[in-house]
């Protein structure tokens, strides 16, 4: 019976623990009220007032010293549950198993043992978590570079253009690296434009952070080497980190066609199916003009804060560590994805075609994909050529300038994945080279190439 009991008491408090560190961050990751908190704490203690002032002042009055929140909790929770402990919980029990066992301590010293017991558990998991954060193996990418934890789900526009904000600098801090790129006052890393062209072709560049130049200076980035490998050509840079080719299509539509370009360019990744995943295909882009993204799921929140979550959640449930989905439910959202982004391409392509626009999508590996000679885009680029769309395959041309598994190093950032300088230059050189006949005959702009 002893054994049971403390079984029992033991289940108890885990449960107690896990609503104590996930209650707090309710309405930070999900925007959602405190009701929910209010009512579970209403279990415990009727001074919801109390616990609803003492969590707000908290997380306010301390937003940097997380650890004091946690203190100021668990002194209410300790409290709070040593009074509803004594007042119910074990008084109850007490009466239930009397006819079992004449021995039962009575409801003080029940509820002193009870309280140990939950200490004692917490303090244990706060010691796992300290050695797992310590070991660091279940650290995200940004952790790894000295940054916060962001998550896949997290909105990255409002409206429908996924852009920086206007005039302004952007900056990119790693530890590995550390650059600048002005913002111009479309909300693009370039210099201003004008609409009328001074040179014999403009090419529009559209594209995620690889487009942006991320993980090299502003003068580095392929858009701008490729203008200068070129002649007379105006190479206009449209790229911005997290625009996957929905948001793609919109900064086409909104922005790059205002500028009459003579050929547009469209990167696409294997990081552009984990986007497609988290933010949904072009339902998120509302009437309104507004954006709505999927929300992560509800576990996400544990696997932020918690490196005890990512253990449990990596090694039973085999969660993915980009979209923390599990296997199968991950198949069919990547299979559900690379769908939306086959629909993206044809209305990427007929947008250019109805515009008399040369459209050209160019698939480029990451570091780790160079590394196995396989593209997780591949079956997105095999599409594009069934339909006659040009392509560019990237990681061929990419082998072709020397690249390789035992050099990748030399064209990437090792942790952050971008492109270093030298990796940039030979994506500009490989453009240069593949898309030579593009650059010097125009005459078959907005046709397909068979």
């Amino acid at each position: 019976m002893k054994f049971f009991l403390g079984f029992v008491i033991a289940l108890y408090a885990l449960a107690i623990c896990i609503i104590v560190l996930y209650i707090p961050y309710l309405d930070i990751s999900y925007r959602y009220d405190l009701h929910f908190a209010d009512n579970v704490l209403r279990l415990w203690h009727g001074q919801t007032v109390i616990a609803h002032n003492l969590l707000q002042t908290s997380r306010y009055v301390f937003p940097r010293f997380w650890w004091i929140n946690y203190v100021l909790m668990l002194a209410f929770w300790l409290y709070g549950l040593h009074i509803f402990c004594r007042r119910y919980v074990f008084g109850l029990v007490k009466r239930m198993l009397a006819s079992v066992s004449k021995t039962i301590p009575d409801a003080r010293h029940m509820s002193f043992m009870f309280i140990m017991l939950t200490g004692f558990l917490i303090i244990s998991l706060i010691l796992e978590e300290m050695a797992l954060r310590i070991a660091g193996t279940y650290t995200s990418a940004n952790e790894a570079m000295g940054m916060s934890y962001q998550s896949a789900y997290e909105p990255r526009a409002t409206g429908w253009l996924n852009i920086c904000r206007p005039n302004t600098t952007a900056n990119s801090k790693t530890a590995e690296f550390t650059f600048s790129h002005k913002v111009n006052s479309q909300g693009y890393c370039d210099k201003e434009w004008a609409v009328k062209k001074h040179t014999k072709l403009r090419i529009a560049c559209i594209g995620d952070s690889f487009t942006q130049g991320m993980g090299a200076p502003a003068d580095s980035s392929y858009p701008t080497l490729l203008q200068d490998m070129l002649q007379d050509c105006e190479v206009m840079n449209f790229g911005v980190a997290g625009t996957e080719p929905d948001f793609g299509y919109m900064a086409l539509k909104e922005r790059a066609l205002l500028y009459h370009p003579d050929i547009v360019t469209l990167t696409v990744n294997a990081s552009d199916i984990n986007d497609m995943i988290a933010y949904g295909g072009f339902g998120r882009f509302n009437k309104d003009g507004t954006t709505t993204f999927n929300h992560g799921p509800w576990h996400e929140p544990l696997y932020a804060h918690f490196y005890i979550a990512r253990l449990i959640l990596y090694r039973q449930f085999n969660i993915d560590i980009n979209v923390h989905l599990t296997p199968t439910v991950l198949a069919a959202e990547e299979k559900k994805a690379i769908a939306e982004l086959e629909e993206a391409l044809d209305r990427f392509y007929s947008l250019c075609a109805a515009n008399n626009t040369r459209c050209v999508f160019i698939f480029h590996p990451g570091n780790e994909e160079v590394r196995r000679d396989s593209m997780s885009a591949y079956p997105v680029m095999q599409y594009a050529k069934s339909k006659g769309y040009e392509s560019v395959d990237m990681l061929e041309g990419f082998k072709q300038q020397g690249m390789s598994a035992k050099n990748v190093d030399t064209y990437f950032w090792p942790q952050d994945g971008h492109n270093k300088p030298q990796g940039y230059y030979l994506f500009a050189k490989v453009l240069q080279q593949q898309l030579l006949p593009v650059f010097s005959d125009t005459s078959s702009i907005g046709q397909p190439v068979q």
